[in-house]
C-alpha cells in the first residue's frame, strides 16, 4: 500500500479547505462516469448490462473521530471552528491518501485498524479526523483529513495546541504506518520500503536494505509528473542519468589509479590515459573528464570516500605539482563512459522496480503514435496561448494607453456628450470586443483539434492499418487527451496492442526477477511469447529479466535462452516462480513444450451452482496460500470470470458461501465492496487482459477441478441451514448436507468448446490419470537421504528422445517415437514416477535421478528393484534398497514424507481411479469464528 501526503498547492483559505475536502470525501463527483460508460455498453457475452450508477459509486464508507456531533455537516462546522482557535497556524488541515494495489480491497474493520495505526504513529489520536473509502479509480483508496489543532489542550499562549504530526517527521511516520499495516493485515509491500515491521519485537525498524536516492537524482514533482503523464523522460532526467554514468566512470578510474600511483606525475599521467585531469581550484581540487562531445567537471571530494581531495594527496606526495605539458588527456568515447554503469550487488535484495525505467514498459507502436499526436497537439496549444496573450496584451494596451486617447478623440468629436457616458460606452465596446475575441479563440482551438485527426490520417506515419484503426474512432479528441494513459484508454480495448499496453502499465512492480548480468543488452527490450505474438511476458536489460504475472516453465525457459549460458543466474520473487525457474534452468539444453500454449481456460458459463461452488472453494484455497482473505476471494472470482462465469452468479455464490457456511468472516458491506470492485475491473478491462494476471499453475488448478468433476473423484455436497423446533420449545439452527448424485461423464465436453482444445483433451486426461495413479504405485526409487536439489548436467541423457511437458506441477517425459509417457518428475516434492515398462525408459529415469540426487533409493517389487540394480551396476550409479536404509549408519534415516526423491515403478493401473481410492486430504483452515460450525467440504487436491 501507499500512504501519501497531499500538499495544499492552491493556498486556499481555511474555510475553503475544510469545506472543500470534507465535501469531497463525503460526496465526491463521479469523475469516472464517462470512462466507464464508454465501455459498459459492450460487456462480454456472458455478462448482463450492469447498472452504471452502481459501478461508478465512489464513496462506499465514511467515518469520523473525536467530534461532538455525528452529523457530517455539523462535523464540518465543528472542524472549522476548532481549526480557527489558533490564529498562528496558517494551514492546520492535513490531507492524506492511502492507496492499495489492483486486487486489494480492505474491509471496514481493516480500515478502522489502519486508522488506529496511522493516528498512533502521527501522535494524532486525540485530534479531529474524517476519513472515507473510494472505489472510483483503478485502485481502492481512502482519504484522511486531520485537523492539527487540539480540541481541548492549550499551549503557552493560551491558544489551542497545534500538534506536530509525527514529531515533525510526518513522511517517516507514514512509511512506518505502511510497514506495520502491511505486516499485520497481509498486504503486499511496495518495493524498497524505508521501514520493516519486526514481528518478534512488534516494532517498526529501519530497513537495512533500503536503497536511498541521492539528492542529485531527486527531481521536482512537476517534472516527475510530466514525465509520468507522457511516459517520456524529461531532458533534465536524461542529463542526470548521463551525469551518473560519467560519475561512475570517474569513480572506477580514480580508484584503480589511486592504488598504483606513487607521485604527482604518475597520478597525472595515469589520469590522462583515462581522459581525466586533476587541477587545483582555490583551496580544493576538481576532476575534469574530457569526452568527444563535452568536458565535465566534478569535485574531488565526491570520489573514493574523500581520499583524493587535495589535502589527502598532499599528505602522501607533498605539495601539489601541476601536470606536465606533454600529459594531455585523451578524449574518451561517450559510449565507453556510459557502458561503465555498474549493476547493483547481488548480495542485497534486488527489485526490478529500481533497475528498469518507465519507458521500458511501452508498446513502441502506440507510444510513437501518441508522441506524434502530442507534437501536433502542442503546436495547437502554443497557438492557443499566443492568441490568449495577444488578447491580454490588447486589454492592457487599452487600459493604460488607448483608453485615454479614445476618450479625448470622442470628446473632441462629440463635445456635447458627458465624459462618464463616453467612458462607459468605450468600456462596454472594449468588453464586447474582448468577449468576441475569446469566443473566436475557443472556436479556432476546437476546430483545430477536430481537424487534427483528419490531418494525421493523411500523414505517412498513420496510413497503415493500425493508424487507421486508432484514429477512426469517434472517441479520439486530442483536446481531451492529456496523458499517454488517457490516450490508451480511448482506443479499442480489445485490440491486442492496447491489451498489451494496459497490462504492461500494471506490471512495473512485479518482483519476479532473473538477475543475470547482460552487458550486451544496452537498451531494455520487451520479450513476447512465441505462440501469442502480442502478449508480453518479460522485459530484459543489462541487469537481467523481469518476468510478468503470467509466467510458466516454457516461458521462463524462453527468456533464459536469451542469456549467456555461462552467466551466473539468481532468481527472486514468488516461491512458485523460483520453483518453476529452477526447472527451466535444469533443462537449459532441452526444450520444454507448453501443453496449453494459448493459456486457454474451460468455458463455465453454463455450470451448475453446485459445481460452481466446488470451483470457487478450490480456487479460494489455492490463492489463500499466498494472499490474504479478500485478495484470495477477489482473484478466485476474477479467474472464474475469465472462464465466462456471469458476475451475478459469482455474487450470489459468494453471498451463499459467506452466509450459509460461515467460511468467511465477511460482513455484507465488505462483500458488496469487493464485488463492486470486481465489476469495475471487468467493465474496464477485457478478459484477454484479466487472464494475463494468472500463471500456469493457476490455470492448471482450474483444469484439475474440471477433471476431478469429470471422473467424480470428489463427493459433491452442499449444505443448507434449516430452523428446526426444539422439543422443549423454541428453535435451533441445523446444517443439513445434501449429496448430489454422480454427474454424467461429459463435463469436459461441456467446458471444452474450443476446437483447439478438443485436440488436447485426450492428452490432458491421460496426464491427469497418470498423476493420480502415482500415489497408488508401490515401486519407488528415491534418494538415500534428504539433500538439497542442485542443478547438475544430465550425463547419458538423450534429450532428443523425449518431449518434456509441465502440467499439474509435474514434468512429463514423453517418448517422441512411441508418443507415450515414459516417466514423470515432480521437482518440488522430489520424485520420479516411471510409467513405461521399457528398460530404456527406466535407464533414463535412473540417469535423471542420479544427476539430481546422487545415491538412489530403490523400493517396490523385487522385479523392479532387480532391474534398477542391474542398470546401476552397469553404469556405476550408487543405489540402495529401501530395506537397507536402516542398516546404513553413516546416513540418516529417510523421512516418510515426500521430501525424498521417489521414482515410481511401472506397475501402473489401467482402470480409471474411483472416488473411494482417492486419499483424503484435510481441507485448509480458513478465517472463521470459533463459535460457528463450518460445512464439511471435501478437498480435491492431489
Amino acid at each position: 500500500m501507499i500512504l501519501k501526503l497531499i500538499a495544499n498547492t492552491r493556498s486556499t483559505s481555511l474555510k475553503q479547505r475544510v469545506n472543500g475536502l470534507l465535501n469531497y470525501i463525503q460526496n465526491p463527483e463521479n469523475t469516472r462516469a464517462n470512462h466507464l460508460s464508454n465501455y459498459i455498453r459492450q460487456p462480454f457475452a456472458s455478462q448482463q448490462a450492469w447498472d452504471e450508477g452502481a459501478l461508478i459509486e465512489k464513496c462506499v464508507y465514511a467515518n469520523a473521530r473525536n467530534f461532538l456531533d455525528d452529523a457530517p455537516e455539523q462535523q464540518k462546522i465543528e472542524m472549522l471552528q476548532t481549526a480557527s482557535l489558533n490564529g498562528r497556524v496558517e494551514d492546520p488541515i492535513v490531507h492524506l491518501v492511502a492507496s492499495f494495489k489492483k486486487f486489494e480491497v480492505p474491509t471496514i474493520q481493516q480500515i478502522e485498524e489502519q486508522i488506529d495505526i496511522l493516528l498512533r504513529h502521527l501522535n494524532a489520536e486525540a485530534l479531529q479526523v474524517q476519513y472515507a473509502m473510494h472505489l472510483d479509480t483503478d485502485n481502492a483508496h481512502y482519504h484522511v483529513v486531520i485537523n492539527k489543532i487540539h480540541p481541548i489542550e492549550k499551549n503557552q499562549h493560551q491558544q489551542h495546541k497545534c500538534v506536530n504530526l509525527g514529531d515533525g517527521w510526518i513522511l517517516n511516520a507514514l512509511h512506518r504506518s505502511a510497514a506495520e499495516i502491511e505486516a499485520k493485515q497481509g498486504w503486499s509491500s511496495e518495493p524498497n520500503p524505508m521501514f520493516i515491521y519486526n514481528r518478534r519485537t512488534q516494532t517498526v525498524e529501519s530497513n537495512p536494505a533500503y536503497m536511498k536516492i541521492s539528492d542529485a537524482e531527486k527531481l521536482p514533482a512537476p517534472i516527475l509528473d510530466r514525465a509520468y503523464r507522457h511516459q517520456q523522460p524529461s531532458t533534465l532526467q536524461q542529463d542526470i542519468h548521463f551525469a551518473k554514468s560519467y560519475q561512475q566512470y570517474v569513480e572506477s578510474s580514480v580508484q584503480n589509479i589511486l592504488h598504483r600511483a606513487n607521485s604527482w606525475q604518475d597520478w597525472h599521467q595515469a589520469l590522462a590515459e583515462k581522459g581525466l585531469t586533476f587541477e587545483k581550484k582555490r583551496n580544493g581540487a576538481v576532476f575534469q573528464l574530457k569526452t568527444y562531445s563535452e568536458q565535465i567537471t566534478f569535485k574531488a571530494s565526491l570520489f573514493c570516500q574523500k581520499q583524493v581531495t587535495l589535502p589527502q594527496l598532499q599528505h602522501q606526495w607533498g605539495a601539489y605539482q601541476a601536470a606536465a605539458e606533454d600529459s594531455r588527456p585523451q578524449a574518451v568515447l561517450d559510449q565507453e563512459v556510459r557502458s561503465r554503469i555498474s549493476s547493483p550487488s547481488s548480495k542485497s535484495k534486488i527489485h526490478p522496480f529500481h533497475l528498469f525505467q518507465p519507458q521500458d514498459y511501452l508498446v513502441a507502436e502506440l507510444h510513437t503514435i501518441y508522441l506524434a499526436l502530442k507534437t501536433q497537439k502542442d503546436q495547437i496549444t502554443d497557438l492557443h496561448k499566443q492568441a490568449a496573450a495577444e488578447i491580454k496584451q490588447n486589454h492592457e494596451d487599452y487600459q493604460f494607453v488607448e483608453r485615454d486617447l479614445q476618450i479625448k478623440q470622442q470628446q473632441q468629436k462629440y463635445p456635447s456628450i458627458a465624459l462618464d457616458r463616453i467612458q462607459t460606452a468605450l468600456d462596454d465596446q472594449h468588453a464586447a470586443q474582448q468577449q468576441r475575441d475569446r469566443s473566436n479563440r475557443r472556436t479556432r482551438y476546437a476546430l483545430s483539434h477536430r481537424q487534427l485527426t483528419e490531418k494525421l490520417l493523411k500523414d505517412e506515419l498513420f496510413k497503415d492499418e493500425l493508424g487507421q484503426m486508432l484514429f477512426s474512432s469517434p472517441k479520439i479528441n486530442s483536446a481531451q487527451i492529456t496523458s499517454y494513459a488517457d490516450f490508451v484508454s480511448r482506443l479499442d480495448r480489445e485490440h491486442p496492442l492496447v491489451i498489451a499496453q494496459q497490462f504492461l502499465l500494471d506490471q512495473r512492480q512485479s518482483g519476479n526477477f532473473i538477475h543475470a548480468p547482460n552487458p550486451a543488452c544496452r537498451q531494455a527490450q520487451l520479450i513476447y511469447d512465441e505462440q501469442l505474438k502480442h502478449e508480453p511476458i518479460a522485459v530484459m536489460n543489462q541487469y537481467g529479466i523481469q518476468m510478468f504475472s503470467q509466467y510458466s516453465v516454457p516461458r521462463i525457459q524462453q527468456c533464459l535462452k536469451l542469456l549467456n549460458a555461462d552467466t551466473s543466474i539468481e532468481f527472486f520473487g514468488e516461491p512458485s516462480f523460483k520453483q518453476q525457474a529452477k526447472i527451466a534452468l535444469q533443462h537449459w539444453d532441452y526444450r520444454i513444450e507448453d501443453p496449453n500454449p494459448c493459456h486457454e481456460l474451460p468455458r463455465l458459463s453454463q455450470i451448475s451452482p453446485s459445481d460452481l461452488e466446488v470451483f470457487f472453494d478450490q480456487l479460494y484455497q489455492h490463492f489463500n496460500q499466498t494472499h490474504n482473505l479478500q485478495t484470495a476471494i477477489f482473484k478466485a472470482n476474477l479467474l472464474l470470470s475469465c472462464c465466462q462465469v456471469n458476475t451475478d452468479r459469482l455474487e450470489r455464490n459468494l453471498k451463499e458461501y459467506s452466509d450459509e457456511f460461515f467460511n468467511f468472516n465477511l460482513p455484507a458491506p465488505d462483500r458488496n465492496n469487493l464485488m463492486l470492485r470486481l465489476k469495475s475491473v471487468l467493465c474496464t478491462q477485457p478478459l484477454a487482459q484479466n487472464r494475463q494476471y494468472f500463471n500456469a499453475q493457476d490455470l492448471d488448478c482450474v483444469w484439475q477441478v474440471a477433471l476431478k468433476l469429470e471422473y467424480n473423484l470428489l463427493k459433491r455436497k452442499t449444505a443448507r441451514i434449516i430452523n428446526k423446533p426444539k422439543p422443549e420449545g423454541g428453535s435451533k439452527l441445523v446444517i443439513e448436507e445434501i449429496a448430489f448424485p454422480p454427474r454424467d461423464p461429459d463435463f469436459l465436453n461441456e467446458v471444452m468448446q474450443e476446437l483447439s482444445f478438443q485436440r488436447h483433451k485426450s492428452r490432458l486426461q491421460q496426464q491427469f490419470l497418470e498423476v493420480a495413479e502415482i500415489s497408488l504405485s508401490s515401486n519407488l526409487l528415491g534418494a538415500s537421504q534428504r539433500i538439497e536439489i542442485e542443478v547438475k548436467p544430465l550425463l547419458h541423457f538423450p534429450a532428443d528422445r523425449y518431449q518434456i511437458i509441465c502440467q499439474f506441477e509435474h514434468q512429463f517425459y514423453i517418448d517422441r517415437e512411441l508418443n507415450q509417457t515414459a516417466f514423470i518428475e515432480n521437482k518440488a516434492l522430489a520424485y520420479i514416477h516411471v510409467v513405461s515398462q521399457q528398460e530404456v525408459h527406466v535407464c533414463d529415469a535412473l540417469f535423471l535421478a542420479h544427476a539430481q540426487y546422487g545415491t538412489v533409493l530403490i523400493s517396490g517389487n523385487e522385479q523392479f528393484k532387480t532391474q534398477v540394480e542391474a542398470i546401476a551396476q552397469q553404469y556405476q550409479i550408487p543405489v540402495i534398497r529401501e530395506e537397507h536404509v536402516e542398516q546404513r549408519q553413516a546416513q540418516p534415516k529417510v523421512p516418510a514424507q515426500p521430501s525424498a526423491v521417489q521414482v515410481a515403478g511401472h506397475d501402473r493401473q489401467t482402470n480409471l481411479p474411483q472416488p473411494d481410492l482417492t486419499p483424503p486430504v484435510e481441507p485448509q483452515q480458513r478465517h472463521e469464528p470459533a463459535t460457528q460450525k463450518t460445512s464439511n467440504r471435501p478437498d480435491f487436491g492431489f
